[in-house]
């Protein structure tokens, strides 16, 4: 059998990628080149929502932050940190109050929000605290290139970028720009680069330390932009609109961009208004009045209402699940969604060569089982270069050893539970930066 070729294209260099056919699972991938972004079954796993017993702390106006690994999901934002197992109780397991949390390279951190120090995890339930940073007002945190990133303001030399290594160090970066205006409210990364929402500013970063402004939401005429994220290409950022009557139309203004750089308006609209979340071919938005919304495409957006009236306030992929929180702590949980996405379910995408040289780009999977990357410079001796557990069903991966390289390969390879490993090759010739 002769192999499926289709053809990548990065800046004004084509490159091709060869599947290796003669596995069954590799046949059935072949089947449709275009990835259509649609989930088989996604709408029916995200209309039905159940609330969890309870709720978390005892605040009725919390702005909540979620995050998802190693088994735990974790919530900050309230009087502390509380983790659970998906579907099990929460309960109170550190008493660090942080503004948002991730997860990535098997560590849980989250960042203060007014005062105290930072703290980590490995497993969601022992933290321990990072004397060294410790902002006086909001901050947000994103991984990325290797290092988390937290911009701050009100340490000692004002506004910070703070960077988290493998070595856990921080290193701290100060930024040349008018503290007013430099706090932070979210932070992700997508596509090589860093995208910040500072309220009212959007801007966008590679290295961390240049961040030019991409977009400003009082000039665009709408008030305060609380979340940016990124899945399937877009970045998307959501926010309230203030050209309408929001307490009458409950109205959200959306941004969307597929290189965070020149931003398409969409709305008003009635969509998320805070946290939003991608995961297995959908978005999953946080909205007012117990609303989540969800959208193949970032444009069109499907409300799913709960048994609750609350505002919620951020939606994290968890095992399966989308589970949303409230800003009085109330916690829902999705159908379990789909867990093959329409073909190919098995890809790379957004092939980059950052500016400063290394490579850049997403892998998309089957969520929930490992997916692992490696790298030749021949096709013959490979190396791996990164391993990911695929939890969303895509995965960035950042490639530092490509910066002085002329030619680079790249497969990637995941094992299902009862069959043998499918692998995928991509030979990508370099482009010049």
């Amino acid at each position: 059998m002769r192999p499926f070729e289709s053809t990548l294209s990065m800046g004004k260099t084509r490159s091709r990628s060869v599947w290796w056919p003669g596995r069954l699972l590799a046949a059935v991938l072949l089947l449709a080149p275009t990835f259509s972004g649609r989930v088989a079954g996604a709408e029916d796993a995200l209309a039905t929502w159940t609330l969890a017993d309870g709720r978390l702390g005892t605040s009725t106006n919390v702005a909540w932050r979620l995050a998802y690994g190693n088994g735990r999901l974790v919530a900050v934002g309230g009087d502390a940190t509380y983790a659970s197992v998906p579907g099990g109780s929460w309960r109170k397991v550190f008493w660090g109050i942080a503004s948002d949390v991730i997860y990535a390279a098997g560590t849980f951190v989250g960042v203060p929000g007014s005062g105290g120090p930072a703290q980590w995890s490995v497993d969601g339930e022992t933290w321990r605290f990072y004397e060294e940073i410790q902002p006086e007002s909001e901050s947000a945190i994103a991984y990325g290139r290797g290092y988390f990133l937290s911009v701050a303001c009100g340490l000692p030399n004002g506004i910070v970028a703070c960077r988290l290594g493998a070595d856990g160090k921080w290193q701290f970066e100060v930024l040349d720009w008018d503290a007013l205006m430099g706090c932070t409210e979210a932070l992700c990364y997508g596509k090589g680069r860093f995208v910040m929402s500072n309220v009212l500013l959007l801007r966008t970063s590679f290295d961390s330390t240049k961040w030019p402004v991409t977009f400003e939401a009082e000039s665009a005429g709408f008030g305060f932009i609380w979340d940016v994220a990124y899945g399937n290409g877009t970045f998307v950022a959501s926010g309230d609109d203030y050209t309408s009557d929001v307490a009458a139309t409950n109205s959200a203004m959306l941004l969307t961009s597929s290189e965070a750089a020149n931003w398409t308006r969409r709305g008003p609209v009635r969509g998320p208004h805070r946290g939003v979340a991608y995961a297995a071919g959908v978005f999953v938005g946080a909205g007012p009045d117990g609303t989540v919304y969800t959208s193949t495409d970032a444009v069109d957006w499907t409300p799913r209402k709960l048994d609750t009236s609350v505002a919620m306030e951020d939606v994290v992929f968890a095992a399966g699940r989308f589970v949303a929180i409230g800003r009085d702590g109330t916690v829902a949980y999705s159908d379990v969604v789909p867990q093959y996405v329409s073909t190919p379910r098995f890809r790379v995408r957004d092939c980059l060569r950052l500016p400063d040289g290394p490579m850049s780009l997403a892998v998309e999977a089957p969520y929930g089982r490992e997916v692992v990357v490696e790298a030749s410079e021949d096709m013959v001796n490979w190396r791996e270069i990164t391993r990911d557990p695929c939890d969303r069903g895509e995965f960035e991966v950042y490639d530092e050893a490509a910066k002085d390289l002329k030619q680079r390969y790249y497969r990637a390879w995941q094992s299902p539970p009862t069959r043998r490993a499918s692998k995928k090759q991509f030979p990508i010739s370099f482009s010049e930066a």
